[in-house]
C-alpha cells in the first residue's frame, strides 16, 4: 500500500507542476504540451539504468548456493528411497521394468505404448536412434531396445540382460458387439 500512495503521489506532484507550467507559461506552450512525453521517455530510460545496475551488482550467495545444492541432495535421496527416481538407468533395467509394466496391462495399444516408452527413455544414443530412424511398429521398437539393452551389457557390463525378451501381446478382449434385433440408430421423423 505504501508503494501505491508514493507512486499517486508523484503523479499528483508532477501533474501540479506540468498544469502550472501551462498556465504560468515560463515555458513555450509548445514546449510545454511535450513534457509528459519526456517524461515517460525518461522514466523508461531510468528503468532501464537501474535493471542494468542491479544487473551489474548483482549479489551472490555461496550460502544459498549451498543449501540448494543439500535439498536437491535431499531430494534425490528421497525419490530413490521411494523408487521414483532412476538416476542413471540402464536400457536393459527400464526394459525389465517396462515389461513388469505392460505385462499387467490388457488391450495394450501400440501407438500409446511406444510413445510412453519413448517418454521413458533417458537422453541417449538409443534415443537419438529410434528418432533419426524410427521403427515401423511398437514391436520393432521393442525387438531393437531389447538389442541395444544386449549391445549396452556386452560394452558396459551392467547387470545381466538375460531376462529380456520381446513381450507377448496381450490377449485380445472378443468383441462384443451389437446383437441381432438392437437398433443401432433411430431414424429421424
Amino acid at each position: 500500500m505504501k508503494h501505491i500512495v508514493k507512486i499517486l503521489t508523484l503523479l499528483v506532484t508532477i501533474s501540479a507542476l506540468w498544469i502550472g507550467l501551462l498556465q504560468t507559461a515560463i515555458i513555450p506552450r509548445s514546449h510545454t504540451w511535450l513534457l509528459p512525453i519526456y517524461f515517460v521517455v525518461s522514466l523508461g530510460c531510468y528503468g532501464l539504468l537501474m535493471v542494468g545496475v542491479g544487473l551489474v551488482q548483482f549479489p551472490t550467495c555461496p550460502q544459498e548456493a549451498v543449501l540448494l545444492q543439500q535439498d536437491v541432495v535431499e531430494a534425490k535421496e528421497y525419490l530413490k528411497q521411494k523408487g521414483i527416481d532412476k538416476d542413471g538407468e540402464g536400457l536393459h533395467e527400464l526394459l525389465s521394468r517396462w515389461q513388469s509394466a505392460t505385462a499387467r496391462c490388457h488391450n495394450l495399444e501400440p501407438r500409446v505404448a511406444e510413445k510412453a516408452f519413448r517418454q521413458a527413455l533417458l537422453l541417449g544414443n538409443f534415443l537419438m536412434e529410434i528418432n533419426k530412424n524410427p521403427p515401423a511398429s511398437y514391436n520393432a521398437l521393442m525387438d531393437l531396445a531389447v538389442r541395444w539393452a544386449h549391445v549396452e551389457f556386452a560394452t558396459f557390463g551392467h547387470s545381466a540382460p538375460a531376462t529380456l525378451a520381446l513381450p507377448a501381446p496381450p490377449p485380445k478382449q472378443p468383441f462384443k458387439g451389437p446383437r441381432d434385433g438392437d437398433k443401432l440408430w433411430e431414424p429421424a421423423g
